[in-house]
């Protein structure tokens, strides 16, 4: 089994990474009118080798921002592949920046804690179901990571190829079946080592023995009338 993982370089990220570039300032007009600074791009590729370590959902990236003697806290906003950084109207006017201006900016990134444990798949049996002569068996399987999130699941069957796990997984009861399945988190982390976890699924337990048909019920014994022989 092939997984490719960028756990090693993410992991190797220290717990605040510093950032500095210079971008021209610009305005949004929209319904939330906004002034913005789009990040670099060697500055934006950093931040997003990183991200799954810092985003807090929808790809916002928490920072301390920097712009002359000004600091403040504020989020990155994903745009067009790279990081924008909003400016608050204070420091627009503390720092004396109008539309156009260059402006270098500092950024401070906090990361979380480095994820470095695996996600953990649990897998469910259906009943078997038969259809058009042919026994099945539905598998499911559900991951979970508390810290990076689970980014796939994947699953082989014997010997077969390498599948991605999409909520559906009905494997044949005609035989003996193996199905390998693991998880891989957004720090790159493998399930099992990399070697995943293994479901042997006989089919006496995927098939079963079909139930007998219930008996019928038998007549009732046809009453006998004494006969009077005298």
């Amino acid at each position: 089994m092939r997984v490719l993982s960028d756990r090693a370089r993410i992991s190797s990220y220290p717990r605040r990474m510093h950032l500095e570039f210079t971008g021209e300032m610009w305005f949004w007009r929209g319904p939330s009118p906004y002034h913005f600074i789009t990040v670099a791009e060697e500055e934006s590729a950093e931040l997003q080798s990183a991200a799954a370590l810092v985003t807090y959902g929808w790809g916002m990236i928490p920072v301390t921002a920097q712009i002359g003697a000004t600091t403040w806290t504020t989020s990155l906003f994903p745009k067009d592949g790279g990081y924008i950084v909003p400016v608050k109207d204070v420091v627009r006017t503390a720092e004396g920046l109008d539309v156009g201006a260059a402006v270098t900016v500092r950024l401070t990134v906090d990361s979380l804690d480095v994820d470095t444990t695996a996600p953990r798949t649990e897998h469910r049996l259906d009943r078997p179901t038969v259809r058009d002569g042919r026994v099945t068996v539905r598998v499911r399987l559900a991951a979970r990571d508390p810290l990076s999130g689970v980014a796939g699941t994947y699953y082989r069957l014997d010997d077969g190829p390498v599948l991605r796990y999409r909520g559906r997984l009905t494997v044949p009861a005609d035989a003996e079946h193996r199905l390998t399945y693991w998880s891989v988190d957004r720090a790159g982390n493998v399930e099992g080592d990399g070697r995943g976890r293994s479901l042997t699924l006989p089919p006496a337990v995927t098939a079963g023995d079909p139930a007998p048909p219930p008996a019928s019920p038998s007549a009732p014994e046809p009453a006998v009338e004494p006969v009077d022989e005298t």
